[in-house]
């Protein structure tokens, strides 16, 4: 992630991104910077799917205090 700048949309569409699991017993591949952000179904919110721990550039508190999410699905 990183930060937005100038008249943003409030909702951005994310390029074609990978998803991987990896188990507690493996080491953090990202050991600085990241955001636990989660993940919904839809724009309402109210389906949390999951969490996703998400690479961030800059100061991650800026992301969760701005309310990160990802959404699976763009309309309501």
């Amino acid at each position: 992630m990183s930060e937005i700048r100038g008249k943003a949309s409030e909702v951005i569409q994310l390029p074609t991104c990978q998803l991987a699991w990896i188990s507690d017993s493996q080491p953090d591949p990202y050991p600085s910077g990241t955001v636990d952000t989660p993940l919904y179904f839809n724009l309402d919110r109210e389906k949390l799917l999951c969490q996703l721990n998400m690479a961030a550039h800059g100061d991650s508190s800026k992301f969760i205090i701005s309310g990160v999410a990802l959404f699976l699905n763009g309309s309501d």
